[in-house]
């Protein structure tokens, strides 16, 4: 039989295995990203409502107006 002296253990971590640490921190990330994602889509959302709004508020004043410069 072979030489096993040298040999790494088939448990042993390699190179490329990925750091339990950096696991964590890449969870993390993604649930920060995530939340931030999903900010950011609220945020969009208020804004397109806001836009509304504000759309129907400059209709409704321009209506006003062209209803004052229709009394004149």
């Amino acid at each position: 039989m072979g030489n096993r002296i040298g040999r790494k253990s088939p448990t042993a971590n390699h190179a490329n295995d990925p750091d339990p640490t950096e696991i964590s921190d890449l969870r993390a990330l993604h649930l920060n990203g995530r939340e931030y994602l999903q900010d950011l889509q609220n945020k969009l959302f208020q804004t397109e409502t806001d836009r509304d709004t504000l759309e129907q508020e400059l209709n409704t004043v321009r209506a006003w107006l062209d209803r004052v410069e229709a009394g004149n």
